[in-house]
C-alpha cells in the first residue's frame, strides 16, 4: 500500500508497547522529514479510556496502548503509526512476539472503526525478521510505501540506528554516580518496567530504598542464549530474553535478588513462571519475587511487597 505523504504529514506515535524498545522508529520518521506527534506519558485518564474501550481479559499494557491511541486521535494527525511485529531475530533463530502485538493494527482498526476512507489512516509497517531484518524492512517501507528517495532513506536509517544504540545504553539503567546498598535485577517487558505509571514507579521506589536496579538490557544476547541451553524450546522471542536473563542473574554474585515483573493477563507468564520455579528458583539460593500488577493494583500493597522483599534480602546478607 502506498501512502500520500509530504514533509508536512503528521504521524501519531503512541507511547506504549514496543515503542519502549524501538526508539529508531520514531527517529526514522523524524529524519525523513515527517512531523511526529507523540502521545503524553501514561496517565490515569489514558488508562481509564483504554479500559473502557477494551474487553476485560485484555492485558494492562494493551489497554494502556489503546488509551494512548484514543488521545492521539483527538489531535490533528494524518496517520497513526501502528507496527505489526510478527517475528524477531535472535542469535539462535527467529521467534514470535505476542499475539496481541501481531494483531495490533487490526485491534486498533476494530476498536476505533478506522478504514482506508477515514482520517487518520493507520500507517502499518509489518516486520517479520524471518524474511528480512527490521532495518531492511524500514528502508523498503520508506522507499515503496512512503515514496522517499534513496539518499534520504539511507541517511534516515543511519541516524535512527545510531539513536537506537544510544537508547539501548540508557535502558541498561546503570548508575555509576551513587553507591547503593543492594543490587536487584528487574526483569520483564520494557513497556512495564519503564512506564512509570504502569510500574507504579517501581524503579524509583527501589532507588529510594537504597537499591541499584539493573535490567535484562545489560545482559549480552550471547549470554542470554547460553542461559537458555538448559530449557526446552521457547517460541516467544521476548520471553526467551526474560527467562534467559533470570537464569543469568542467578549466577552473578553481585546481584542480590531478582524481580520478575509482569501484568495480569500476560499469557506466556503462566509458562515462564513455572519454568522459573522448577528450573531456577528451586535450584538457586538467589531470592526471586514474582511481581504482578493490573489496573486495580493498589500502591500501598505494591510498596509493601517491594519493601518486604528488600528487607528480606538485607536480613540474609
Amino acid at each position: 500500500m502506498k501512502y500520500s505523504t509530504n514533509n508536512y504529514t503528521k504521524i501519531g506515535f503512541a507511547h506504549g508497547l514496543l515503542s519502549y524498545r524501538y526508539y529508531l522508529w520514531k527517529e526514522f520518521f523524524k529524519q525523513l522529514g515527517f512531523m511526529v506527534i507523540e502521545s503524553a506519558r501514561t496517565t490515569t485518564s489514558i488508562m481509564k479510556k483504554g479500559i473502557s474501550l477494551t474487553v476485560d481479559d485484555t492485558c494492562m499494557p494493551v489497554k494502556a496502548f489503546i488509551g494512548h491511541v484514543d488521545e492521539l486521535l483527538s489531535k490533528d494527525i494524518d496517520y497513526l503509526f501502528v507496527p505489526r511485529v510478527l517475528t524477531i531475530r535472535r542469535i539462535s533463530g527467529y521467534y514470535y512476539t505476542c499475539p496481541k502485538i501481531i494483531a495490533l493494527p487490526d485491534v486498533v482498526r476494530a476498536i476505533f472503526n478506522l478504514s482506508e476512507n477515514t482520517t487518520p489512516k493507520i500507517l502499518e509497517m509489518e516486520i517479520d525478521e524471518r524474511k528480512e531484518r527490521m532495518e531492511s524492512r524500514m528502508i523498503y517501507f520508506a522507499r515503496k510505501d512512503l515514496r522517499k528517495g534513496k539518499r534520504d532513506v539511507k541517511n534516515a536509517i543511519s541516524v535512527a540506528i545510531k539513536k537506537q544504540r544510544e537508547y539501548e545504553k540508557m535502558l541498561s539503567m546503570k548508575d555509576d554516580h551513587r553507591n547503593y546498598n543492594l543490587k536487584i535485577a528487574v526483569v520483564g517487558h520494557p513497556y512495564l518496567i519503564f512506564d512509570d505509571y504502569l510500574s507504579i514507579g517501581l524503579i524509583r521506589k527501589l532507588n529510594e530504598l537504597d537499591v541499584e536496579v539493573i535490567t535484562q538490557f545489560i545482559v549480552p544476547e550471547k549470554e542470554i542464549e547460553k542461559s537458555m541451553e538448559g530449557f526446552f524450546e521457547i517460541s516467544w522471542g521476548y520471553e526467551r530474553e526474560i527467562l534467559g536473563s533470570i537464569s543469568y542473574f542467578t549466577n552473578i554474585p553481585a546481584v542480590d535478588g531478582i524481580i520478575y515483573f509482569t501484568s495480569f493477563g500476560c499469557g506466556p507468564f503462566a509458562v515462564l513462571s513455572e519454568l522459573v520455579i522448577r528450573e531456577i528458583k528451586n535450584k538457586s539460593s538467589k531470592p526471586i519475587m514474582f511481581l504482578m500488577i493490573d489496573e486495580l493494583t493498589g500502591e500501598t500493597g505494591f510498596i509493601t511487597r517491594i519493601e518486604s522483599f528488600v528487607d528480606m534480602i538485607r536480613a540474609q546478607k
